[in-house]
């Protein structure tokens, strides 16, 4: 029987290097079938549950790995990762520091340990998990980016922006391919510049904001983003192939304008959608499911069944479908009373649109919602609803629910008291 579960295992490895995951899950459980003492078709059953996104089940199997296999030299890291993915993050703080009780020179286990600590919202006790991971290993890419985010949700600009550099080296964002010089602050009065996109939608329109900024002293500015953004943003958009005096990644701009942050608002335009009398509001319950916090932060749409119950809104979703713009959808913030959304790419374009916009977060929300606060210094319009708890979005959908009462007379007192055209720093 042991030839067979090893020739299910082989057949299971070669699966999941061709990328067949689901194929290489059902050969492994067979080669478990066949041997339930060997470690090896356990620890591919895990690896193919991972690549499936399966976390919970992953986990399971990387710790039965560990039990068969206990000094298994990938099955113990590839657990901790399984449960933090999982939302698991007591166990894997847990596991963690187990881990490095047994091996505290391990840099990975210490960025393990920060990630773990994080999704707790244990953002300085992260930083201190991370530093300590450097001082083994300086030049650790990934401990760098991870302490960036750390250091930005718990709002240490100046030390965050300049570790968040590290994200092409990390793999976050992609290499420039450009040969112009890069901008250093240089005067831009009569220059041109040419601001590059990196990463999602969001992240583009959010750092759009020093495209005005730009113009105000002087430069001709323009913009390398992704192409679904194109026609919301034309007007930068260059008409022929060209050279410019100076480029810059988008999300570099903090650091190198020394912390500036304009908050012109809105920097975006759209014509309104006419939606008639009334009061209408949109919903978007669910980002980008490639994003790799997207099971966090999006939600089942059943939650949102006491917003739908209440009296006197006409509810419009956002959930764009194939074939919808963004132009499309910009328009369609244009014409809404209110925007309640998850975070995604709407609620950056709602709040660069200048709308009223509630966003609802996950209880470790992304960096640039920092620790704790119910407002944004990067959208005016902006008001945050934040779980009180890991998954609770009972909780946030029942605090919008209160809200909403004012909100249906328009007395939509939710903006930053910020002057319309200030820079925050």
């Amino acid at each position: 029987m042991q030839d067979d579960a090893i020739s299910y295992n082989n057949l299971a490895s070669r699966l999941l290097e061709e990328g067949d995951a689901r194929r290489a899950a059902f050969a492994a459980r067979e080669a478990i079938r066949r041997d339930s003492s060997m470690w090896q078709p356990v620890h591919t059953m895990a690896v193919a549950l991972e690549k499936m996104e399966n976390f919970p089940s992953a986990a399971a199997c990387f710790r039965q790995t560990l039990t068969l296999h206990p000094n298994h030299p990938l099955a113990q890291n590839q657990l901790i990762c399984a449960l933090i993915r999982a939302g698991k993050s007591e166990e894997a703080v847990g596991e963690c520091k187990s881990h490095l009780r047994a091996g505290p020179g391990d840099p990975n286990g210490w960025c393990n340990l920060g990630l773990a600590l994080r999704q707790q919202c244990r953002y300085h006790e992260a930083i201190e998990a991370y530093r300590t991971g450097l001082r083994l290993a300086p030049d650790d890419a990934r401990l760098h980016w991870n302490l960036s985010i750390a250091l930005l949700a718990t709002g240490q600009f100046e030390e965050g922006w300049r570790e968040y550099e590290w994200r092409v080296a990390a793999g976050i964002a992609p290499p420039t391919l450009r040969d112009e010089p890069m901008w250093r602050g240089e005067p831009l009065a009569g220059k041109s510049i040419l601001l590059e996109s990196e990463q999602g939608l969001g992240d583009t329109i959010q750092f759009l904001r020093y495209a005005p900024w730009f113009e105000q002293q002087g430069a001709r500015v323009f913009i390398d983003c992704q192409l679904r953004l194109r026609n919301l943003f034309r007007r930068w958009i260059p008409t022929e192939a060209q050279d410019y005096d100076f480029r810059a990644p988008m999300m570099s701009l903090p650091l190198i304008t020394q912390g500036l942050i304009p908050t012109g608002n809105p920097y975006l335009q759209a014509p309104p959608l006419d939606f008639g009398e009334g009061f209408h509001a949109g919903l978007c319950w669910a980002g980008n499911a490639a994003n790799s916090n997207d099971r966090f932060r999006s939600m089942d749409p059943n939650f949102l069944q006491p917003l739908l119950n209440m009296a006197g809104i006409n509810w419009i979703s956002l959930e764009q479908k194939t074939g919808d713009t963004i132009e499309q959808l910009a328009s369609t913030l244009m014409g809404l009373d209110l925007i309640i959304t998850v975070d995604t790419m709407v609620a950056h374009l709602a709040g660069a649109l200048g709308r009223p916009v509630w966003t609802m977060l996950c209880y470790s929300p992304d960096w640039r919602w920092m620790e704790q606060g119910d407002y944004t210094h990067w959208y005016p319009s902006m008001h945050l609803f934040r779980q009180p708890s890991p998954g609770d979005w009972t909780s946030v959908v029942r605090e919008v629910s209160q809200q909403l009462q004012p909100a249906q007379s328009k007395d939509l007192r939710f903006c930053a008291d910020l002057a319309a055209n200030a820079c925050v720093k």
